[in-house]
């Protein structure tokens, strides 16, 4: 079922980011050992998984015989996920007695030692941190509290949390121009103000100018942020011939001029050239010539 193996996946992601999450925060914060502190963390783990991957929420039913087969079928996938929560409750309470472990091991094993630094004003941060580290409990519920509402509702806001991530970017490939290189529109800019009316459609991503500008330079790597088309000047009719001619003195675009290879958004390139089209009472166009970025 759809619906089961979602569940699945929503448990399995919800381990893996407790896990990982208890177990950097506690390495990295200096809280220190106390006996109270594993069963507490087991405590609020065990709490607030039960609530991840409720199959019961995501398919109610209701008015279905109890011998029928979908309810059979029902009790059975609420079994598994209810088996598969157990399995990872088990595993994060072993990270945790390692966890555990570790700490106390360490406190054993640690000498006194006098800092002969001279001591300075603590700063109202100092002394937060300082409380957090002195109450161990108090510290890991502070921080799993944010944990767990930052995975609530956790399967229905992962499709909008990938969406906010950036596409990763390749670097083109031979493969990707035709005679290693081409023009594309990166936007229109109103030079009188020195800035896009339309764009910039590329992030700079690697420049060795130490003044930045808003219009991309030879030797520069752009990354796109919208797909492109790949133009050179009558492609159709005469092929490369005007491969290093920019586009806009064409006075305008025609079917002819397009080498129908497009440049995904994520794209990496190097800037070959630029040319600044502009035309009466009129933004203008920024075409750049791309190329095969260096290895």
């Amino acid at each position: 079922m759809r619906i089961q193996r979602f569940c699945n996946q929503e448990i399995e992601d919800a381990v893996m980011i407790f896990s990982k999450i208890i177990s950097e925060f506690i390495k990295s914060s200096g809280v220190k050992y106390s006996d109270k502190l594993s069963p507490e963390l087991k405590k609020i783990v065990e709490e607030n998984i039960i609530k991840i991957g409720d199959f019961q929420k995501r398919h109610p039913i209701t008015n279905i015989e109890t011998n029928s087969v979908f309810s059979v079928q029902f009790r059975k996938s609420e079994n598994e996920l209810n088996n598969q929560r157990n399995i990872g409750l088990e595993k994060i309470n072993t990270e945790i007695d390692l966890l555990m472990l570790s700490l106390k091991n360490e406190v054993k094993n640690k000498q006194d030692s006098v800092d002969m630094k001279p001591q300075q004003d603590e700063t109202l941060v100092d002394k937060f941190i300082k409380k957090l580290k002195n109450h161990p409990i108090t510290s890991v519920l502070l921080i799993l509290g944010i944990i767990i509402i930052a995975i609530g509702n956790f399967a229905d806001s992962i499709d909008k949390i990938m969406k906010r991530l950036p596409a990763k970017g390749s670097y083109i490939k031979p493969e990707n121009l035709p005679g290693e290189t081409g023009w594309i529109l990166v936007g229109d800019i109103d030079l009188k103000n020195n800035k896009y009316i339309r764009g910039p459609l590329f992030e700079i991503v690697k420049s060795n100018y130490t003044k930045k500008d808003i219009i991309p330079r030879k030797g520069e790597l752009i990354q796109l942020t919208s797909d492109r088309n790949l133009i050179i000047a009558d492609y159709k009719i005469n092929g490369l011939s005007k491969i290093y001619q920019p586009p806009w003195q064409e006075n305008f675009l025609e079917d002819d001029d397009y080498t129908g290879f497009k440049l995904n958004k994520g794209s990496i390139a190097e800037v070959r050239d630029v040319s600044l089209g502009a035309f009466p009472n009129q933004p203008a166009v920024v075409w750049v010539r791309i190329g095969i970025p260096p290895n």
